[in-house]
């Protein structure tokens, strides 16, 4: 490269090294995308070994990636401690970042899922819980494609709430009151709650006629749900005052 600094091409020193600067800088720019992803899951995990787990790479590799990355922006990224549970904490200036670049990754993720599709058309994406899908939904699922045979169901099955814009969901079936925000939301069935236990359990308590005879009991809490959206518990419509064991 030193052959293109004399005067046969018109260049100078001063201008050359300016030129290759701003080159550099306009091409590490997009590659830090996986010193990004690497300081993310670092964050997350707070541990360089877990993040390369998760990444499957070697922790040598993910802190060579935040460091690097921290190079580049002139800061630090993580307080580094010497053990024990804060031996990698972000900064305050990673935390203010670290949603951006999340919804950063999941639109990344949109994006590549759409690419990969056959056809941008005839796909519904659907997400509901597992047991619904299978208790409700895939009974129900032949009349469906009978009627809209052009039409690809593709199923989310999980428990958590759905960002339809990052995740690419086209309607949703979720347990709650309806106050889902910036969605529309219809009232699918009604539900009917009641406690339920075991021919042995009963023989055993045969004095059970009503929620308050639980008082006392061991009962048994479902953690799969979200309480925030209103799922009925124990301690709800149920057996407001129940005080049994868990």
């Amino acid at each position: 490269m030193t052959t293109l600094l004399d005067d046969t091409y018109g260049f100078t020193n001063e201008i050359f090294c300016q030129s290759l600067k701003e080159i550099l800088y306009v091409m590490t720019a997009p590659i830090f995308l996986n010193a990004l992803r690497a300081f993310e899951a670092s964050a997350r995990h707070q541990s360089f070994s877990a993040a390369a787990t998760e990444l499957n790479v070697t922790p040598a590799a993910v802190g060579q990636l935040v460091r690097s990355l921290e190079e580049w922006l002139g800061m630090s990224l993580f307080h580094r401690g010497s053990g024990g549970r804060a031996r990698l904490v972000p900064t305050e200036a990673a935390v203010r970042a670290l949603p951006d670049i999340r919804d950063g990754f999941d639109r990344l993720n949109v994006g590549f899922a759409r690419l990969r599709e056959r056809s941008p058309v005839g796909v519904l994406t659907v997400t509901l819980s597992p047991a619904f899908a299978a208790k409700w939904l895939l009974p129900r699922i032949d009349r469906f494609q009978t009627a809209w045979p052009e039409t690809d169901i593709r199923l989310d099955t999980n428990l958590k709430l759905a960002n339809f814009a990052t995740q690419g969901i086209d309607i949703g079936v979720r347990y709650g009151a309806g106050h889902w925000p910036d969605l529309e939301a219809e009232k699918l069935m009604d539900e009917e709650v009641f406690p339920v236990c075991s021919p042995v359990f009963l023989e055993r308590h045969p004095g059970i006629r009503n929620p308050a005879d639980l008082d006392g009991l061991t009962l048994i809490d479902d953690l799969s749900v979200d309480r925030r959206i209103g799922f009925v518990t124990w301690d709800g419509r149920c057996c407001r005052n129940h005080g049994g064991r868990r």
